[in-house]
């Protein structure tokens, strides 16, 4: 591994940095959600005779962020696109592979885990159980792994977030409450921390957010009524938690009661995507919850800035 910022950072990038390969930069960004995170990573060619062949046959690279106080990274990139001008070679990586997104399957699986885990080729990180019954299986009707997986990780669990992130297929709990937060020092940012505002805090009170769907009673034993909105779903009530999970779980792909941005210097922040965080400010609220929704990740020699965009999970009046 090479050092990025002395003493606080280290960086491998393998199979290049250990083929001659000089790491001149790294970009990333992942969010919640349905978007795949992306990144590109450049280096400096070493000029040695067969140097050139690992560019156009390498498929994947691994990257490994390591940091002092114990925050690391592992990212699986499969590579999309790869460009060289004179010395330098920049390549282009998603968090997952071509097939993932483009090829129809017809499948059936046990059940919701079954499925997620065997239509996502990469990590799945899982911090929370799901609450849906085991034992209902999973059809995939022409259509592709991504689109399944983005459709189950909504339905997974009750107050839970999903991101196909850079790490893998993560899915988070959301309900750590303020008092279990403020016991954790590495999920607090206040004013004069490591964080640095980058934009005045939005923070709104929204009487009506409800994203709960209202539940008919034209229902029996077999099926379940459920008015969302404009749509009316009559669904097997053995399905009803998958719908009534989606329904709610979408509000956090909004920015909910509020939001507020952060930019981290010369460190990565001491959460992760998907993480709930407490902020301070003695000015304006008391302790106050968000969920890091977008992490925006520069890298270079000497050089971190991490952009982070946080939601609101508590209401104000």
């Amino acid at each position: 591994m090479i050092d990025i910022v002395s003493g606080l950072l280290k960086l491998d990038a393998s199979p290049f940095l250990k083929s001659g390969y000089l790491f001149k930069r790294l970009s990333m960004q992942e969010e919640l959600g349905n978007s795949i995170a992306s990144g590109t990573i450049s280096f400096t060619t070493p000029g040695l005779e067969g140097s050139m062949d690992i560019i156009t046959t390498t498929q994947t690279v691994t990257i490994k962020l390591e940091q002092t106080d114990g925050i690391q990274y592992e990212i699986l990139g499969f590579i999309v696109d790869r460009r060289v001008v004179e010395n330098e070679v920049e390549f282009e990586f998603l968090s997952t592979t071509k097939n993932f997104i483009v090829e129809n399957r017809w499948l059936t699986y046990n059940s919701l885990f079954d499925a997620l885990d065997t239509a996502y080729p990469n990590k799945k990180i899982f911090e929370v159980d799901s609450d849906i019954n085991s034992d209902i299986p999973v059809k995939q009707l022409g259509e592709t792994d991504f689109s399944l997986c983005k459709r189950l990780a909504q339905c997974y669990r009750y107050d839970a977030v999903y991101a196909f992130g850079l790490e893998g297929l993560l899915i988070k709990d959301t309900r750590t409450t303020k008092e279990e937060l403020v016991e954790v020092p590495e999920r607090l940012i206040y004013q004069n921390s490591k964080a640095v505002m980058t934009q005045d805090l939005d923070m709104s009170y929204r009487k009506f957010m409800d994203f709960e769907p209202e539940e008919s009673t034209h229902s029996d034993s077999y099926f379940q009524a459920y008015q969302y909105n404009d749509l009316y779903n009559i669904v097997h009530s053995d399905s009803s938690m998958l719908l009534r999970n989606y329904y709610h779980n979408s509000k956090y792909r909004t920015s909910m009661y509020g939001t507020a941005k952060f930019r981290y210097l010369r460190e990565l922040p001491q959460y992760k995507l998907g993480d709930v965080v407490l902020y301070y400010d003695h000015r304006k609220f008391p302790f106050s919850r968000f969920i890091a929704r977008k992490m925006v990740t520069e890298i270079e020699y000497q050089k971190v800035t991490v952009d982070v965009e946080l939601s609101g999970l508590d209401n104000y009046e």
